[in-house]
């Protein structure tokens, strides 16, 4: 009778191992998948501002850092869809959101350079100031 429990407490063992291992492998693909997302999205804004050849340099930078970054830098929720089209011009609160997902990235990873910091905070302030443009213009 002991022997049949200690083969039953092994197997419980063993599916709670297997269930925790595809925990840990959903959220690597979790994070991966939003990190991709964030890339999708500032191809977006980068072909929505294309005419402003500095912002479209900063935006291209900030691509190539996006993917070179582990994908633990993606944790926070804040990088889950947030256009449905990423084809479509930008609304008032999709500047908002992409502004919050810059400065998440800004904060989280320390491995930018000052100037590198900086760039992005210039990023940061045409986000502001676009949906600023774009929520007054709706009134």
């Amino acid at each position: 009778m002991s022997l049949s429990r200690h083969k039953l407490n092994n197997v419980k063992l063993a599916k709670i191992t297997f269930r925790l291992e595809n925990e840990h492998n959903f959220a690597i693909i979790e994070f991966q998948k939003r990190k991709s997302q964030f890339v999708n999205e500032l191809s977006s804004l980068l072909f929505t501002h294309k005419e402003d050849r500095e912002i479209a340099v900063i935006i291209s930078e900030l691509m190539v850092f996006t993917l070179t970054i582990q994908e633990r830098h993606f944790l926070d929720k804040v990088y889950t869809t947030s256009k449905t089209n990423v084809f479509t011009a930008f609304e008032p609160n999709e500047y908002l959101i992409i502004l919050k997902k810059i400065h998440m990235l800004l904060f989280q990873s320390g491995c930018l350079s000052e100037k590198e910091r900086l760039r992005l905070y210039r990023l940061e302030r045409f986000c502001i100031k676009r949906y600023l443009n774009s929520s007054t213009s709706l009134r």
